[in-house]
């Protein structure tokens, strides 16, 4: 089972690097422990006859642990967001660092970079998004999914764990 784990410890990281925001307050390496742990889980639970890859069932695992762990955290500092206007400056620079929130408003539009928080930050669905851009669902659905893409094209992440 050990060398089971050590093996697929690459899902750990794949998961952590496919991640397009990473709050600054957030350790890294919390992100991998609560992988590797999640990948421990996944493997000791996983059944074959469940139809799916071993490695497709851990990278599922590993991303909610993961993802859940972020929404977590990010609920605490939800204290500093201000009801009806939006996010404080403090937590934006906090969450994106005042540098990466200028390069986003300079590859997106008004529109899309408010919607992009709202979705990302706001939580807010595709429905409420639609709502409150006048837009259909679809046509929220793919201007999100174009920003990401552009996104993670334009701007690239230094490495420094390895």
């Amino acid at each position: 089972m050990d060398t089971a784990i050590k093996n697929n410890e690459r899902l750990v990281f794949q998961v952590i690097n496919d991640l397009l925001f990473i709050p600054q307050s957030v350790d890294r390496e919390d992100l991998e422990q609560i992988g590797k742990i999640a990948l421990w889980k996944a493997m000791e639970s996983y059944d074959e006859s469940c139809g799916y890859k071993m490695s497709t069932v851990c990278y599922k695992a590993i991303y909610t642990d993961i993802v859940g762990y972020l929404r977590k955290s990010r609920a605490k500092k939800r204290q500093e967001v201000i009801v009806g206007e939006g996010l404080t400056d403090d937590f934006m620079e906090d969450l994106f660092g005042s540098m990466l929130i200028e390069e986003i408003r300079k590859l997106l539009t008004d529109d899309d970079f408010n919607m992009f928080l709202d979705k990302t930050i706001g939580d807010l669905t595709f429905d409420q998004l639609a709502t409150k851009y006048g837009l259909t669902k679809m046509q929220v659905r793919y201007r999100f999914n174009k920003a990401k893409a552009l996104l993670r094209k334009n701007i690239t992440w230094e490495d420094n764990n390895t």
